[in-house]
């Protein structure tokens, strides 16, 4: 009986025990997180789209692969980059740094990547999460 009670408290311990470094392996791990991307919305893009086109005016990238455009179409005056492109970040990486991006995809999923490997790149961008699908209804 007394060496059921002790290995009974061995196992807790060694329970205890991986269960703190599994802790501290998570944590120690874990990516810092990503800075916050500024979103846009419907309205804000409509009233770009009403902007005279001057060199101050965003820049619409459509993140979405050539057969979703061919289905849906895009928002007008969009630039398309293909998010899935072969040569992605070399297509992010000739664009202007001196200029404002909104990107959009089809529901937001890709648009917040682009957005922010492009803050990562010191690019302004913004990110119209509705996407797409959003702008259709």
């Amino acid at each position: 009986m007394l060496l059921q009670l002790k290995q009974k408290k061995l196992l807790l311990a060694l329970i205890t025990l991986l269960s703190i470094a599994f802790l501290w392996l998570i944590v120690w791990l874990k990516e810092p997180a990503a800075p916050q991307v500024q979103t846009v919305s419907k309205q804000t893009i409509k009233k770009t789209l009403a902007q005279e086109k001057t060199k101050d005016r965003p820049i619409l990238i459509d993140l979405r692969t050539a057969w979703e455009i061919n289905k849906t179409g895009k928002i007008a005056d969009a630039v398309h980059i293909n998010y899935f492109s072969f040569n992605f970040s070399d297509q992010l990486k000739a664009l202007d740094p001196n200029k404002t991006y909104i990107v959009y995809c089809w529901v937001g999923v890709r648009s917040n990547k682009a957005a922010q490997i492009m803050q990562s790149m010191s690019l302004n961008v913004k990110d119209y999460r509705q996407g797409m699908k959003d702008w259709l209804n």
